[in-house]
């Protein structure tokens, strides 16, 4: 009888608590780690680990993968990068509960705010669920090649108990609190990690209209988020309004009343704003006193990706809001109209968007019609004096000329400044993620973050200790969504962890590809990891190098809340 399924000789192993590296093996029975030191004895597959570091699998703490999971059971984007764990029900967008016959506008809510195809979600999405507890019994039917949990998303509720057009249109009554506050405590019991919202109002509904969460007042936030205090467990996620010190001051009333930690969206350096994350350190430090706050944080120079076709990310803006959802036909008309044009142009000079500071050297041609070839790699800036015409008129006759498609990139809207973003990422309260994965898929790469965080913060930039980042990227995420079974390698824990060779560990290609896999034949951008040997998902080995083995071992997590149906 052979002593363990797999064993991993000869690696050098950090276990994710901060602990010193030690050389060793590793043995796994039953999807969990039983030994680990020097281990003796037989096994159904032997891997040799000579030279190559043994660590926790990563815990992908934001992820939009709610769709996806549907027609890609290993979440790819992902789990190409060392991730293991990913959750999902972020930003209060999610489609449980959902009625039938409120399906359709659910995918276009998503189509918008998360940019996410609907062509793609309409074909791919099997909608074998109504009620929450439904959607994660669908997950755990189909059989996942990646661990999932999911929080409760604040919107669904909303448009549960009030209607869409009233979700979308008033506060609610204190009725329609508590039953809203009564449909959390049964996604808590499902085995929901906890509650998330979205008070940002760049995000916005298919047509340019808000989102129900935005319709929310403090009372309602304040008694949904006592609901976790009740179970003791789980985490917030919650989009600020905006970064000003009352926005951060509500964050922790909703810490003290839920008695649980915050993580807010985003930490980084904008380019909008280049010197206003001292201000957001500052403020997390006093008001993490009494609450817990934690900013999460893009660990990278952050691009956009987009196409005036495609466009989301400009909904901050009211004139760009207005111009961009509307239907194609009528958007080409609005962008044609110069007073449409010098309100747009207006609106770059004066409003602070997240994305865009209003210099036209951060905006490039990334590809274009044969005809327009030559602008392919120009800035904006560039070929508006080449010209002797205005940079916005440039922009948009160019994606005119070719129906809204052709590509541009602003370049590393956030996190430019690297000694800023070296500040942020050694903080106490920075969480190391925003993946994204499964959002805005024509718009972001930003699954590659645990591959930028190892070989260009740690190996190159040598900011902190290996031990320290594999800290940071697992179990850190894992406790405070309250995952008490991953995120180290110990014995009786999950077997969830990468084998890699640090000194080879890259992403390719250097720049996103597109990439038309999604259903439908829809895109999206694609970054994989060079270095990693194997992935492996409670004890079972899911991708050799970047090779998916088929298996399909992901578990779908449940909280420390879950109460089995008949219990």
């Amino acid at each position: 009888m052979l002593d363990y399924d797999l064993l991993i000789r000869g690696g050098t192993i950090i276990d994710g608590t901060g602990m010193p590296r030690y050389r060793g093996d590793l043995g796994i029975s039953k999807g969990r780690i039983v030994a680990l030191g020097r281990v003796e004895g037989t096994a159904r597959r032997v891997i040799d680990a000579s030279d190559r570091i043994i660590a926790p699998g990563v815990v992908d703490l934001h992820t939009h993968y709610d769709a996806q999971l549907n027609w890609d059971p290993y979440a790819t984007n992902s789990a190409w990068n060392g991730v293991t764990t990913v959750m999902i029900g972020m930003c209060g967008f999610g489609f449980a509960p959902c009625r039938p016959d409120n399906r359709e506008r659910a995918m276009l809510l998503m189509s918008r705010v998360e940019a996410i195809p609907l062509t793609s979600m309409k074909l791919g999405m099997r909608w074998d669920w109504v009620s929450f507890a439904d959607y994660l019994a669908s997950l755990q039917r189909a059989g996942l090649g990646i661990n999932v949990g999911s929080l409760i998303p604040h919107s669904p509720l909303r448009i549960w108990v009030m209607g869409l057009e009233a979700a979308k249109a008033r506060a609610a009554t204190p009725d329609e609190v508590a039953q809203m506050a009564e449909m959390l405590r049964m996604g808590m019991r499902a085995g929901g990690f906890g509650f998330s919202t979205d008070r940002n109002i760049a995000d916005t509904d298919y047509d340019g209209s808000p989102l129900p969460s935005h319709q929310a007042d403090d009372t309602e936030l304040l008694t949904l988020c006592s609901v976790l205090r009740e179970f003791g467990i789980g985490s917030i996620e919650y989009t600020l309004r905006a970064q000003r010190r009352p926005d951060f001051e509500f964050t922790a009333a909703l810490s003290r009343a839920a008695g649980r930690p915050i993580v807010w969206n985003a930490l980084a350096q904008f380019q909008t704003q280049p010197d206003h994350w001292r201000k957001v350190l500052t403020w997390m430090d006093e008001l993490n006193r009494d609450a817990q706050l934690y900013g999460m944080t893009v660990c990278f120079p952050a691009h956009l990706y987009f196409t005036l076709e495609e466009m989301n990310q400009f909904d901050d803006m009211p004139a760009w809001r207005e111009a961009l959802s509307r239907p194609l036909t009528e958007r080409i008309t609005l962008l044609r109209d110069p007073a449409v044009r010098t309100a747009l142009n207006e609106d770059f000079r004066t409003v602070r968007t997240r994305v865009f500071s209003g210099n036209w050297s951060d905006i490039s041609v990334t590809h274009s019609r044969a005809e327009n070839r030559a602008a392919v790699g120009c800035t904006i800036a560039k070929l508006a004096r080449a010209s002797g015409r205005e940079p916005i008129d440039v922009f948009l006759d160019l994606a005119l000329s070719e129906d809204l498609q052709t590509g541009f990139k602003i370049h590393d809207f956030a996190n430019r400044d690297l000694d800023a973003l070296a500040t942020m990422l050694k903080h106490p309260h920075a969480v190391i993620g925003l993946s994204d994965g499964g959002a805005h898929t024509k718009l972001f790469s930003l699954g590659k973050y645990p591959i930028e965080f190892l070989a260009n913060w740690v190996r190159d930039r040598q900011l902190m200790s290996l031990e320290e980042a594999h800290w940071r990227l697992s179990f850190v995420p894992a406790w405070l969504i309250g995952l008490h079974d991953r995120g180290v390698l110990r014995e009786g824990m999950a077997a969830d962890l990468i084998v890699y060779d640090l000194d080879q560990l890259r992403v390719e290609p250097t720049e996103p590809e597109l990439v038309h896999d999604l259903p439908g034949g829809e895109g999206r951008l694609v970054q994989r990891a060079v270095g990693i040997d194997y992935t492996i998902v409670n004890g079972q080995v899911t991708f050799e190098g970047q090779t998916c083995t088929g298996v399909r071992p992901g578990a779908l997590l449940r909280s420390a809340a879950y109460v089995p149906e008949g219990s």
